[in-house]
């Protein structure tokens, strides 16, 4: 029995909701880092006050080292912001148009503590010039999410995982490759949403195998009107 618009309805959301939280997750706790950091240069400072009240004189090197560590992190930390603003932002409307080039590239750096857990570089080689999209942004995040997922899962540790993408006369191309996908029970139930995520977009996916035994999810997303169903 195929399931029911209400049964897909309470998947999709209930997806969609653990995508947000593992993202959200991710950025706390690297906000946590650079408080952490920061925590610490200013028990430096402490100590070095305390010593100052002793006599012990201040030496400007370290003044500034100390002042150049924390601005270091309040700049991680604002850029960490930013991008978790952007990835917010994406819920806002179902369907409407965006650049994809932005879109990914942001989502590329929200991934990025995923594939340093799991030994793995990722690149994004996105171009500079806009590609517009009109579909539903939030979803193609998953999609997009889900596909470097798996290929940051692969077996083959410190290999290179790179996302890029393409504008088409109807919507977009994004490709995401890298080292083969293992197989497993996990493999095939993250493959299984992302077909039926893929299919909300009204895209298509092929996932391949180059002659170097590299794996490519391909994505086509077209562009979709203010009245299409998702």
């Amino acid at each position: 029995m195929e399931p029911s618009k209400e049964e897909n309805d309470h998947v999709s959301r209930d997806t969609g909701l653990n995508f947000f939280g593992t993202i959200t997750a991710s950025v706390t706790h690297e906000l946590n880092n650079v408080m952490s950091i920061i925590e610490q240069t200013a028990g430096l400072l402490d100590d070095l006050c305390a010593g100052a009240e002793y006599g012990r004189p201040i030496e400007n090197e370290k003044l500034r080292e100390i002042s150049g560590k924390v601005a270091k992190q309040v700049d991680r930390g604002v850029a960490i912001i930013k991008r978790l603003n952007f990835f917010a932002h994406s819920v806002d409307e179902p369907i409407r148009t965006f650049e994809l080039n932005v879109l990914l590239s942001n989502l590329v750096e929200l991934a990025q503590r995923f594939a340093v857990l799991n030994r793995i570089r990722l690149e994004d080689q996105i171009p500079e010039y806009s590609i517009n999209l009109k579909t539903n942004p939030f979803i193609l995040e998953q999609v997009v999410f889900i596909c470097i997922q798996l290929a940051i899962t692969a077996d083959e540790k410190d290999g290179l995982v790179t996302v890029t993408c393409e504008g088409l006369d109807s919507g977009a191309m994004i490709s995401i490759s890298g080292p083969p996908v293992p197989e497993s029970e996990e493999t095939d139930s993250k493959l299984s949403l992302l077909q039926n995520l893929v299919n909300e977009l009204k895209g298509t996916m092929q996932v391949t195998l180059d002659e170097a035994g590299r794996s490519a999810f391909k994505l086509s997303m077209p562009n979709i009107s203010e009245e299409a169903s998702l």
